[in-house]
């Protein structure tokens, strides 16, 4: 399921990130959409891979090590800002 938000992410920065471009008149080249495209990359791991280590500790259970014990989403991930930063 993680798929999916990370490809939701990183079309709406490809699609967002284009349009700045073209109303800055910076031309489609190769190496603009490289670019582009890396950058939506990043952000949309940015995004998606906190929530996908959260998801996975949770499933993880109480006894293994670094897991959260949590039913409430939010409330998970308030905990491991807290203890992890």
């Amino acid at each position: 399921y993680a798929v999916v938000a990370f490809v939701a992410v990183q079309q709406t920065s490809i699609d967002l990130l284009k349009n700045y471009a073209g109303e800055h008149g910076i031309e489609p080249t190769p190496g603009v959409l490289l670019c582009v495209g890396g950058m939506a990359g990043i952000a949309a791991q940015s995004v998606v891979y906190p929530l996908d280590v959260l998801r996975r500790r949770m499933q993880l259970g109480p006894e293994a090590a670094g897991a959260i014990v949590s039913d409430r989403t939010w409330l998970a991930l308030r905990t491991v800002v807290q203890k992890e930063g």
